[in-house]
């Protein structure tokens, strides 16, 4: 969607102890790009990129995941459905260390 999607995303990381490590390049299929974040554990975010021809840049990806286990974000519109949505991954991401 946009860049405040992962700026928003990363503070929110941040406010609850958890550290980007890495950021790593996309697999040019479906994921725009990947984020290893450590507080106590290591995991890792892969942003959704699929699209018809190409796969879209990161800062262009429609929502983001953790695979084990599984939590997932789509990037919403502005406004209270996109920061309750914020809110629950960040909540679910809390509870993984």
């Amino acid at each position: 969607m946009a860049n405040w999607h992962l700026d928003e995303l990363e503070k929110s990381l941040n406010a609850i102890g958890w550290e980007i490590v890495d950021r790593l390049e996309g697999n040019n299929y479906d994921i725009s790009g990947s984020w290893n974040i450590q507080r106590k554990t290591k995991h890792r975010i892969d942003f959704n990129g699929l699209d018809d021809l190409i796969t879209l840049p990161l800062e262009k990806s429609y929502g983001c995941y953790i695979t084990e286990p599984s939590i997932s974000l789509y990037f919403h519109k502005k406004g209270p459905t996109w920061k309750n949505a914020l809110a629950e991954f960040i909540h679910k991401v809390n509870e993984l260390d």
